[in-house]
């Protein structure tokens, strides 16, 4: 993840581990496992590198509204601070029409500004590839939103993956994602890349207690998937689902 969620607010989760942990287990409706995929080393360095591009190319068009948007605004107030300097030092009236649209163009762009501030604060980006894919796991329940776990010590039916180091016996997981609305899917030959907005859940265990904590905000999120490690009917089920 290219944020560190780590220092983020976190809450008590709505719900307990065992909750959540029930509903992966015994009531997905489907369930997705990742496979590793050979990846020529070239291929990857080019597969990093466009990818950095799209997340440029993501921040560089966020950056271009917060500054077109803040730049009205100032010409805005700047607007309304001459006609009152004029009105003070000159006593010409002030048009109450010119003014009052000048304060709604500053208000908008400063409250624009601050919201798009507040989106890259509560943004982060995951990067699945053949290294990694085996952390990942994807589920649909019953309320159709695709959960996306991480850490799980059990496959898509269940049953506990055989590790070569002594661990814990039951289910367990470290983190949950659910992806609360989903804005776009789109694929190259990289792989698919998914936008949304998600609630973080974690189970941890903070100074020999387990704590089952959630973010205080909702994240944008850009899950980046390296093609050939997914099933090819995962994201048409994903787009089928969220009406995409």
């Amino acid at each position: 993840m290219s944020n560190n969620l780590i220092s983020k607010p976190y809450t008590q989760a709505p719900t307990t581990f065992q909750q959540d942990l029930d509903a992966l287990l015994n009531t997905s409706t489907q369930a997705y496992t990742l496979v590793e995929s050979p990846e020529h080393p070239v291929q990857a360095i080019n597969r990093k590198r466009r990818w950095s591009e799209l997340q440029e190319k993501y921040d560089n068009t966020r950056y271009l509204w917060a500054s077109t948007i803040g730049g009205v605004g100032i010409a805005s107030a700047c607007v309304l601070l001459f006609m009152f300097l004029s009105n003070v030092m000159y006593g010409k009236d002030i048009d109450s029409l010119v003014a009052i649209t000048c304060l709604i163009f500053a208000l908008a762009s400063l409250a624009t500004v601050t919201v798009l501030n507040l989106l890259k604060c509560n943004q982060f980006d995951i990067f699945i590839t053949n290294q990694n894919d085996e952390f990942y796991q994807f589920r649909f329940l019953p309320d159709d939103k695709l959960y996306i776990i991480g850490g799980a010590n059990f496959d898509e039916n269940g049953d506990t993956l055989a590790m070569n180091y002594i661990t814990e016996m039951e289910p367990i997981y470290s983190d949950l994602i659910i992806m609360d609305k989903i804005k776009s899917i789109s694929q190259d030959s990289d792989g698919a890349v998914i936008k949304g907005i998600a609630n973080f859940r974690s189970y941890r265990i903070n100074n020999g207690a387990r704590v089952y904590i959630e973010l205080e905000k909702k994240q944008h999120m850009t899950i980046f998937i390296q093609d050939g490690i997914y099933p090819e009917d995962m994201l048409e089920t994903i787009k089928g689902k969220y009406n995409i």
